[in-house]
Parts: structure tokens; C-alpha cells; sequence
């Protein structure tokens, strides 16, 4: 088990799989930076699998369990679960997602406090694709605060073969 004080790990390079084997990475535990568990920034088929990412004690706004922030490489998010709590942060963000398979997953959110339900409001899971290749399926999302699932459009481009299935969302509203 891992804890970071503030963001976990960076995978900055192609063809990275990082394996948590089960274990638990506890990120943002104590920091007034804006964090994430994993956050995928340069690098070509990714792979984030098996393990638990908790949000600690402290972290700014806006702090994400497993990020892709301006990255459109193909990237899997497999076999894991997310625990956040503090305000406005998010399980999944990719604001930049394209090429992206997010499957059989426990999507966690204890949220219950956001800066504004329009824009950019809370969800579970958050993208913003660019050209498309898009598979999110078979996860579990419980709780959170405000949208389940949020997928929009990024660029004037036509979203391209993008599917979401076989989800199950539970969450408090």
C-alpha cells in the first residue's frame, strides 16, 4: 500500500501497465495542491489495473482518483475501485479522451459538496472525447453527487465510435 501526500504516480512514458496487484494508493493526504492517484500524461497504450485509489485527508479542488488531463494516447482502466470525498473532486476525469477503454470498475464518490452544478459540476465519471474510440462498460458507479456519466464532445470533429453499456449507476443526486 502506498500514501502520497500528494499525487501518486505520473505515467509519462508509452506501453507503461501499472498494476496495482490489490493494493490501495491513497493520494492527496496532505497538500493544498490540486492531485490525483494516477494521472496518464504522455505516452502511448496505457494501462492502469487491479487496485484500490482513496482520496486522503487533504487536497484542493478539482483533485482526481485517476486523471488523463490533455493526454488523447489510448489508455485501459481496468479492475479498479475509487474512494473521493472532498469537494468538487472526481473518481475519473479524461478531458482529453480518445482511444479510451474504461471497464469493470467500482466507481466510488462520497462528493456531496460542489462549487456549481453548471459548469463544471461533479460526476463520476468525466470525458471530453476528441475523435472518438471510446469504450466505458461494465462498471459500477455508486454515490456521487451530481451526474453519473458525462461524455461531450471536445472538438468540431464528429465523435466517432463511441460506447457506453452495461453500466450500472446508483447514486445520490
Amino acid at each position: 500500500d502506498i500514501t502520497a501526500a500528494g499525487t501518486g504516480f505520473e505515467i509519462m512514458a508509452d506501453s507503461i501497465t501499472l498494476d496495482l496487484d490489490g493494493h490501495t494508493l491513497v493520494f492527496g493526504n496532505d497538500t493544498s495542491e490540486r492531485v490525483n492517484g494516477v494521472r496518464f500524461g504522455i505516452g502511448e497504450g496505457c494501462k492502469l489495473v487491479n487496485g484500490h485509489i482513496v482520496q486522503g485527508e487533504r487536497s484542493n479542488l478539482y483533485s482526481t482518483a485517476v486523471a488523463s488531463l490533455d493526454r488523447p494516447q489510448a489508455t485501459e482502466v481496468a479492475g479498479i475501485s475509487t474512494d473521493v470525498h472532498l469537494k468538487c473532486a472526481y473518481p475519473i476525469n479524461f478531458t482529453h479522451a480518445n482511444r479510451v477503454h474504461i471497464h469493470h470498475n467500482n466507481i466510488y464518490s462520497r462528493v456531496t459538496e460542489l462549487e456549481c452544478r453548471h459548469y463544471p459540476g461533479n460526476m463520476l465519471i468525466r470525458l471530453y472525447v476528441y475523435s472518438g474510440d471510446v469504450n466505458v462498460h461494465d462498471n459500477i458507479l455508486s454515490e456521487g453527487c451530481h451526474w453519473g456519466i458525462m461524455v461531450r464532445e471536445k472538438s468540431r470533429r464528429v465523435m466517432r465510435n463511441v460506447e457506453v453499456h452495461h453500466n450500472d449507476i446508483q447514486h445520490h443526486q
